[in-house]
């Protein structure tokens, strides 16, 4: 796997973008599915809450796996790359 794309002096982290790319696909194919289906719903604001949700969880989850390196470095487990 390539970690990061390289354009002159921006780096862009692929994971990153695998991310963003499936979000904003699942919100096209929601709201194509609720126009189908006659419904009055932003898609893009459910499956942002969603995926924000989601990526909060995983943070919390990984802060929690391992509570005394934590306390001991909080910074770093919070907003590592």
């Amino acid at each position: 796997m390539i970690p990061f794309l390289h354009f002159g002096p921006l780096s862009i982290p692929t994971f990153g973008l695998m991310v963003a790319t499936g979000l904003f696909t699942a919100a096209y194919v929601l709201q194509a599915d609720f126009i189908r289906r006659k419904i009055k719903t932003d898609a893009f604001l459910v499956i942002g809450i969603a995926g924000l949700s989601g990526i909060v969880g995983a943070r919390l989850y990984h802060v929690l796996e391992s509570p005394q390196e934590f306390f001991a470095h909080p910074w770093p487990m919070i907003a590592s790359r």
